[in-house]
C-alpha cells in the first residue's frame, strides 16, 4: 500500500503541497496523523501537514533539513512503519 508514496512525490507541484498530500495519504491509508518540519539545528518548525496533532509522540529525521512528526504509530507493525518511513526518506 505504501507504493503510492513515491507516486505522490513525482507530482509537478510545490513541495509543501506534495507533503500535504503525503500526510493526507498517511491519515487515510494508515490512520496516522503527521506533519513535516523544516529542521534548523535543534529546532523543528512546522512546514506542511496536519496542524491538529494533539500529542506528537514520534519524530523521524528524514535528512538534515526535514523531519516527520507523527501522533501515534502504536497500531502499526514496526516493519510496516519502517517501510513507510524509508519510502518517504528516499524522496528527500
Amino acid at each position: 500500500m505504501s507504493s503510492k508514496i513515491p507516486e505522490l512525490f513525482q507530482q509537478d507541484k510545490p513541495r509543501d503541497k506534495i507533503l500535504e498530500e503525503v500526510c493526507e495519504y498517511l491519515k487515510q491509508a494508515y490512520s496516522v496523523k503527521a506533519y513535516f518540519c523544516k529542521i534548523f539545528g535543534k529546532r523543528w518548525a512546522f512546514y506542511a501537514g496536519d496542524r491538529h496533532i494533539e500529542i506528537p509522540r514520534n519524530r523521524f529525521e528524514l535528512n538534515k533539513n526535514y523531519g516527520l512528526v507523527v501522533e501515534s504509530i502504536d497500531h502499526l507493525e514496526e516493519k510496516q512503519w519502517n517501510e513507510i518511513v524509508q519510502k518517504i526518506k528516499s524522496n528527500f
